[in-house]
């Protein structure tokens, strides 16, 4: 098993030479990590009620991108089909959010007041694109 993930890792690295960004190197075992990382997110969204827009949103795109991940064989087209740039860069995300759950969690944001003023929320003013 060992010598088929030294052989995908090299050709993940003969098809895929860079992410296009820079300080951002190829990962040639990125499917690897970043299964193993929406594990990890699925497993701390547990604490979450199930009944929150974040928790339901969350489980939705982690399992789409798993099912991608496990029914494409090449990283193009896994990248293709999940549509969110490299799976590097999914990697780099996954790693902040499984840093910020244990916050989220302990802070209950799925909680807040909307009528409380203290907390911003995101409007089309604010949207400065």
């Amino acid at each position: 098993m060992a010598q088929a993930g030294r052989a995908g890792a090299a050709a993940v690295a003969a098809i895929k030479t860079s992410t296009g960004l820079v300080g951002l190197a190829v990962e040639p075992n990125a499917p690897i990590i970043l299964t193993k990382l929406y594990h990890r997110i699925l497993r701390d969204l547990k604490a979450v009620p199930e009944d929150t827009l974040f928790r339901w949103h969350k489980e939705r795109t982690i399992n789409f991108r798993l099912r991608v991940m496990n029914e494409e064989k090449d990283i193009k087209s896994m990248e293709a089909r999940i549509n969110s740039g490299n799976l590097e860069e999914l990697i780099v995300m996954a790693r902040e959010e499984l840093s910020r759950m244990p916050s989220y969690i302990e802070n209950q944001y799925w909680k807040h007041d909307p009528n409380d003023p203290t907390i911003l929320t995101w409007t089309w003013e604010h949207n400065m694109w």
